[in-house]
């Protein structure tokens, strides 16, 4: 992502009120879009480890750990929009 240093603050001063799995990452950034500024995604080349895909495939346990952060992306997500404002649908508690 990039944004512009302005913005910066957003992600400095993000507390992790939602658990800090990811969020830290994604708060900030709908913070900045609701504020008005552009963040663009860039393309970069990552070249993601092989030796990690392989311990990961087929690993359950790798998996739970997965659907919890999504779990907590998509809620925390829907909350922090619901009190900036960008959508009146309230989440569930």
């Amino acid at each position: 992502m990039m944004w512009s240093e302005e913005c910066d603050a957003h992600f400095l001063n993000y507390n992790g009120k939602y658990g800090d799995k990811w969020d830290s990452i994604h708060i900030p950034r709908l913070q900045v879009i609701a504020a008005g500024h552009n963040v663009i995604s860039v393309p970069v080349d990552y070249p993601h480890p092989i030796d990690q895909t392989q311990e990961e495939t087929g690993n359950l346990l790798q998996s739970y750990k997965r659907f919890g952060q999504i779990d907590n992306l998509v809620l925390s997500i829907w909350r922090e929009a619901y009190e900036l404002g960008l959508t009146t649908q309230v989440p569930p508690s």
